[in-house]
């Protein structure tokens, strides 16, 4: 072995390209017989072109590589992909007779491959680790060592004595096809030692390798060809006790190591505690916008958790240069893999129609709309999904939408169908077809501002995400295609979704250029000023929980096989180097959770107060604590006022004269920025699909079933016959209510159910109520009409021309007076109807729309009396279906039952200068905060020079 370099180079890499050009090899000009293997291929980037800078003439240059592409360059053997391990142990299983269905396999077979790897990384003897249960010492431990075993124990043992046989055929019918697992090669290239191919070997910045991988290396530094390079520094090397140096000092021994960088020149170390991801993002973007481009280009981001990717990549300023991202971003962070989840999803639960609440879940998503742009052709579609929620149409084919005028979304829909069937392989052809197919329809790539290919219609995320999406089905398609390993399209879709979550989307750039972000292992060999490490929790760093494994800890241990503490290890020295050469090294952790278990600080911080001591024991690392806060948000957005514009006032007299409902007046009154989007701007309401019935259909079955139920009845006294023949027919009033207010598929199963009870419940309440009034004496009132529609046309010498439209549940008469019923399905009390005192008051409170509602078909009634009429006056009264036995609600102005030409005119009088007031120029529609149902005000911002 060479000795080490000089420790006075600015980099690691600066001091393995001095030892590479102070090899033999470099001034004899042969360094194509060199091989520089290296921890990653950024820090191969780096060397090489900083070796080609050096060179001064042409010439070959060394084989830089990795250690597992080193060792598989030595091995006849390549490497197998891991599907096509899974599928030969799947095929092998088969042939021994095993009934097992594919997607339960693949966890099984994940965790008996991980095994056979330990093994072969360690040189263990299969037949060893996987002896005899009973044979075991301390099997007592983990419930084996007493008899009878369980069935699942008897079943564990003959499994477990399989594993060997299963592992030697495994490897045999992979090499016959001149493959192998990657563990299996190292382990081949170990036992071989074979030293040919390269005359010289340098190996720089590796740190953890396993027993086979340090075996491959013996044997080049037993021949004289070897020259290994370590990063670390001697401040936890040469301290026993120091976790991290654990690796360094197994390989190389513990001789003193040359380098005490930290000890000399020791970084400025902050452990900064923040309250969230947010939290940490924001103090990474504080200090990168203090930087300067060529101070960005010298820092670097770290993410031991990628999932914070996406959530630091927003929160970074703008950068002209951009970021470095080198750790690739997962899959499942873009849309791609949540469109396929909800694909995937209804695909699962759907056999014939598709349901309307998915279909329009996938028409909305982002993904979709990606491939589904045309804004013309949108707007059809949400106007059919509109009309199909209309009718509450629960369960939809492309058909409805063809027959709608939503063509193209219906051709989609058709292409989806072809995805419906069981079979594994004609899914798995249809998908791949489709996916295809579609993918032109994410648009041309065009170049943007920076001259960047970039599809207009879609985000780069969904453009690369659909690429890996194509890789992924390929790969099943080949699986399928050699080994028929699946039978259904579930278990196809199993498969696709587990790969999909293990893929990740390379993220390429200048390696030197701007911010650096990486992951943590990426991080070997390559050294920064200034170091932000992100997620630095227990749990995180280290990763406390083990990868599935057969092997019980007490059994690696006794075969010195590595566990949690070499696991750990590594961690630590990931941590620990990258203050080998910094000047400035922030730790950022997470107080609250964010989703994961834990918490607490990494113990390597809580370390480094013990650690990093010289001969004397004073400290030469000073560690600063702080307190990350993000500032206190400020005072919720108000919601800007309306003004009223020429064209609004307009609209509201055209509305005023055309005919204003009872719902119209109480919306002015409680909100009048909402009443301006619903009836000014002709907004009207949201219309979503019920598949639950809410409280307003409830009503408007209730409403049909006394409707229908009393047509008999109009013209003629009230009786109980008439009463009780509701209750006789209620099955067939209700089944023809569902079917013109609601839709009767969606009442046969699930809470529908119950809420079809209640509505019953009510109807016959309400009847047996009245019944009960009839035969105690109640005046028998003469039924004038049911659902009877009512208009009237007034002027008002402040207000103008006002007309009134409202529709009356029941217009009768009861002892000569003129009585108006409504119902109710909820609950109204007294209270409710009660105004009294100053009725303008009363009524803009916005507390009384019950009241305000009567008093509205009152004075329309009053309105189109003669005057003789009139002056008998009108009564008002609910029925509510929640308050049955209260009986009739009386409308009650200042203790009168009776609503005389007065009270109309003092309705009159206020609704006029209602409207007047909202006709004043410039007059602001302010929303109403005690407003909760606004659909409009808090998502609608018009700008000022609205048309409106």
């Amino acid at each position: 072995m060479k000795p080490q370099p000089s420790p006075h180079s600015s980099t690691f890499l600066d001091e393995v390209l001095e030892v590479l050009c102070d090899h033999p090899l470099y001034h004899a000009r042969k360094l194509d017989r060199l091989a520089v293997v290296l921890p990653s291929h950024r820090a191969m980037s780096r060397l090489r072109t900083a070796l080609i800078a050096r060179l001064n003439e042409p010439a070959r240059l060394p084989k830089f590589c990795v250690l597992s592409g080193f060792i598989e360059d030595l091995s006849p053997w390549k490497t197998a992909e891991p599907l096509e391990v899974i599928a030969r142990l799947f095929g092998m299983l088969k042939e021994e007779g095993e009934e097992v269905d594919f997607d339960r396999f693949v966890p099984w077979a994940t965790v008996v491959l991980s095994d056979f790897s330990a093994v072969d990384h360690e040189l263990k003897d299969v037949d060893e680790v996987f002896r005899n249960l009973a044979d075991i010492q301390g099997i007592e431990d983990w419930s084996f060592g007493e008899e009878p075993w369980s069935e699942d124990q008897k079943k564990f043992d003959r499994q477990w004595r399989a594993l060997p046989g299963r592992y030697r055929a495994l490897n045999a019918s992979l090499a016959r096809d001149g493959l192998a697992t990657k563990a299996q090669i190292t382990r081949h290239v170990a036992e071989l030692g074979q030293t040919d191919g390269y005359d010289h070997v340098l190996v720089a910045g590796l740190a953890t390798m396993s027993t086979a991988e340090w075996a491959v290396f013996k044997h080049w530094q037993k021949a004289g060809k070897l020259t290994t390079i370590w990063d670390g520094d001697a401040s936890y090397v040469d301290d026993p006790h120091n976790e991290a140096g654990r690796f360094i000092r197994l390989f190389r021994g513990t001789s003193p190591f040359p380098r005490q960088r930290i000890a000399e020149n020791p970084p400025a170390v902050k452990v900064v505690t923040c309250q969230s991801m947010v939290s940490q993002t924001q103090y990474v973007r504080d200090v990168v916008e203090g930087l300067d481009e060529a101070e960005r280009s010298r820092t670097l981001v770290v993410l031991p958790d990628g999932s914070s990717l996406g959530t630091l990549l927003q929160a970074l300023p703008s950068s002209e240069h951009g970021y470095n991202v080198t750790m690739g971003l997962a899959l499942h962070e873009t849309p791609v893999q949540s469109w396929v989840d909800k694909l995937f999803g209804v695909l699962d639960a759907t056999t014939g129609a598709w349901k309307f609440d998915h279909l329009r879940d996938l028409h909305a998503h982002a993904v979709m709309r990606a491939i589904h742009s045309e804004e013309a052709a949108r707007t059809n579609d949400h106007q059919a999904f509109h009309e199909l929620a209309r009718t509450h149409r629960a369960w939809v084919k492309a058909t409805d939408f063809e027959a709608l005028e939503a063509s193209s979304w219906a051709d989609i829909v058709r292409g989806l169908d072809d995805l419906k069937g069981d079979n594994a392989e004609a899914f798995l052809t249809s998908f791949s077809a489709w996916a295809e197919a579609v993918e032109p329809l994410l648009g041309e790539p065009l170049p943007n501002v920076h001259g960047a290919l970039v599809k207009p219609s879609a985000s780069p995320w969904i453009l690369a995400g659909w690429s890996r999406l194509r890789v992924v089905l390929s790969m099943v398609q080949r699986l399928q295609n050699a080994h028929q390993p699946m039978e259904s399209a579930r278990e196809a879709r199993t498969i696709i979704r587990k790969l999909l979550r293990q893929e990740r989307i390379d993220l390429l750039g200048e390696p030197d250029a701007g911010l650096q972000i990486m992951g943590l292992s990426e991080t070997r060999a390559l050294d920064y000023d200034r170091v932000l490490v992100l997620d630095m929790n227990e749990g995180i760093v280290p990763q406390t929980s083990m990868p599935d494994s057969f092997l019980p800890l007490d059994l690696r241990n006794s075969l010195n096989m590595p566990g949690r503490r070499e696991r750990e290890a590594r961690f630590a020295y990931l941590v620990h180097r990258l203050m080998n050469r910094a000047s400035e090294v922030h730790f950022l952790t997470r107080q609250s959770h964010d989703g994961h278990e834990v918490t607490e600080a990494s113990r390597y911080l809580l370390q480094f107060d013990g650690s990093f001591h010289n001969a004397e024991g004073s400290p030469f690392l000073t560690v600063e604590r702080l307190s990350h806060q993000l500032p206190l948000p400020g005072s919720r957005p108000s919601i800007p006022d309306l003004v009223m514009t020429k064209n609004m006032r307009d609209t509201l007299d055209a509305w005023a004269a055309k005919g204003m409902s009872p719902s119209a007046i109480n919306k002015m009154v409680i909100c009048p920025r909402e009443f301006a989007f619903r009836y000014l701007f002709k907004m009207g309401e949201s219309a979503d699909m019920e598949t639950s019935m809410e409280a307003n259909t409830l009503g408007s079955v209730v409403h049909h079933v006394m409707e229908h139920g009393l047509s008999d009845a109009v013209g003629k006294l009230v009786s109980t016959s008439h009463l009780d023949a509701i209750a006789d027919q209620i099955e067939d009033l209700l089944a023809n209510a569902l079917k013109a207010e609601y839709n009767s598929a969606l009442v046969e199963r699930g809470e529908n159910v119950l809420k079809l009870e209640i509505a019953r419940s009510t109807i016959l309440s309400l009847v047996r109520q009245e019944r009960k009034e009839l035969v105690q004496g109640e005046p028998i009132p003469f039924l004038n009409g049911v659902e009877s529609v009512m208009t009237a046309n007034v002027h008002h010498p402040k207000g103008g021309d006002m007309a009134f439209y409202g529709k009356m549940d029941r217009m009768e008469t009861v002892v000569g007076q003129t009585r108006l019923v409504d119902y109710k399905s909820g609950r109204v009390v007294d209270k409710d109807l009660a105004l009294s005192g100053d009725l303008a008051d009363q009524l803009s409170s916005g507390k009384h729309n019950k009241a305000l509602q009567l008093l509205v078909y009152a004075s329309i009634v009053l309105a189109n009396m003669d005057p003789l009429e009139r002056e008998r006056g009108v009564l008002a009264a609910i029925r509510s279906g929640k308050n049955v036995r209260a009986g009739l609600l009386s409308l009650v102005i200042d203790g009168e039952q009776v609503i005389q030409e007065a009270h109309m005119n003092a309705f009159l009088d206020w609704l006029a200068d209602q409207l007047e007031t909202f006709r004043t120029p410039q007059h602001p529609l302010a929303h109403n905060p005690e407003s909760h149902y606004c659909e409009h005000c808090v998502v609608l911002d018009p700008k000022p020079n609205h048309s409106y």
